[in-house]
């Protein structure tokens, strides 16, 4: 069976809100959602120097891949989840750039976004920008499938849609789940459990938002969307980062996933080998301890 070599470049896990990730199969390098940012304010708290340092060493480590790679997608315009800064355009330069669509089924701030990013690439050189939405594209037997727009979270969340993604060799596939958060919403369940991947990286659930902006019986049906992808014996992995570890129990959360299903779930951080560096949620402890 061929290899689906997955590196992730900077995660929640790791120190700072992304998902930014280096996928490579069959000579070929794919780059998806190279993006990383930080909280504007958690706890009523303004990030600390020391997340600043941390985003701006992660910045530089996804520019340095994703400039080298050969594709580049992005399956949505929240700032977390791409490069917009003119120091980094030229990520996008001379390459396959695939991107969600700005005409079709997106909201007017994601539409703003994915306009000027659009308007930067093409200032700036050649690229071939193709649109992700339920497109499906091929380089030999290597497939790279995308979903129609699906909700971020929840159905009819206010935040707009993004896109799936399924890599996929004819005995192998990944999938990336970006923000469906669990997934929170039937299509993207359906959508995951139809191509019946191997390894799935998914934002967790955004616990933390519990009966604070999202009702806890939909997270309860995030939970059970969850499970039910996680029992299918064809998906052996399941990394789960981004919004879950956003909750200061995260770990407790995990261990109860993990007690069900025999230690199917990780964070980006254990997969790549490394020890969970979860700043957002010790913003407080940061903050007293520099004081």
């Amino acid at each position: 069976m061929s290899e689906i070599e997955l590196k992730i470049m900077a995660s929640d896990s790791l120190g700072v809100r992304s998902m930014a990730h280096l996928v490579i199969v069959e000579g070929l390098r794919i780059f998806i959602d190279p993006g990383a940012a930080l909280a504007p304010r958690r706890f009523g708290l303004p990030p600390h120097p020391l997340e600043y340092e941390l985003l701006d060493n992660y910045k530089k480590k996804i520019y340095h891949e994703a400039k080298k790679s050969d594709i580049i997608i992005i399956t949505h315009y929240h700032r977390d989840h791409y490069m917009f800064e003119d120091e980094y355009i030229d990520i996008y330069l001379d390459k396959t750039v695939i991107l969600k669509d700005i005409k079709k089924e997106i909201n007017w701030n994601q539409k703003r976004r994915g306009r000027n990013l659009i308007e930067k690439i093409t200032n700036e050189g050649k690229s071939d920008i193709l649109w992700g939405d339920g497109s499906q594209y091929n380089f030999g037997e290597l497939r790279i499938e995308l979903s129609k727009p699906v909700w971020h979270g929840m159905e009819n969340s206010k935040v707009g849609k993004i896109l799936l993604v399924n890599i996929s060799l004819p005995e192998n596939n990944y999938i990336y789940a970006s923000d469906s958060q669990g997934p929170l919403n039937k299509e993207s369940l359906k959508w995951i459990i139809d191509r019946k991947p191997k390894r799935l990286f998914v934002s967790g659930l955004p616990t933390y938002l519990s009966d604070i902006k999202i009702p806890k019986n939909v997270i309860d049906l995030g939970f059970s969307n969850l499970y039910e992808i996680m029992s299918h014996p064809e998906i052996k992995e399941v990394i789960l980062d981004h919004h879950i570890i956003r909750d200061p129990n995260y770990i407790g959360i995990l261990h109860k996933i993990n007690e069900k299903f025999g230690g199917k779930a990780l964070t980006a951080a254990k997969f790549m080998g490394k020890k969970d560096f979860p700043l957002e949620i010790r913003r407080r402890e940061l903050w007293e301890t520099s004081r």
